[in-house]
């Protein structure tokens, strides 16, 4: 086998191991990582505010990644007892399992 031959061996061997995979985004932890480097581009590092991030699986196909409000009442803030009211959405990410394609990303209202 000439080396030319072998340039060519290595891309196709990695090519068939890729697509032999069944899922790109296995589980919740990596469908939230791909979420937050989806997010931050565009929402900045304020996506952090939203933590805890869920993501649940729907139909074995794909991954819907939200962010979480925090909760309106009362708050001690600079020793002051204020009352804090959250209102707006969260975020939101639909990753496909197979490839980690976006299918959709938003912010609710």
């Amino acid at each position: 086998m000439s080396k030319f031959s072998l340039l060519f061996l290595i891309p196709m061997n990695t090519f068939l191991l890729a697509s032999a995979q069944s899922s790109f985004v296995p589980d919740s932890a990596t469908a939230v990582k791909i979420a937050e480097a989806v997010w931050i581009p565009i929402f900045g590092n304020d996506i952090y505010k939203e933590r805890p991030f869920i993501a649940k699986l729907i139909g074995d196909s794909v991954w819907i990644v939200t962010g979480t409000k925090s909760e309106s009442g009362w708050n001690l803030i600079n020793g002051h007892k204020m009352l804090t009211v959250v209102s707006g959405g969260v975020l939101h990410a639909e990753i496909a399992k197979k490839d980690g394609s976006i299918i959709t990303v938003f912010h609710s209202k």
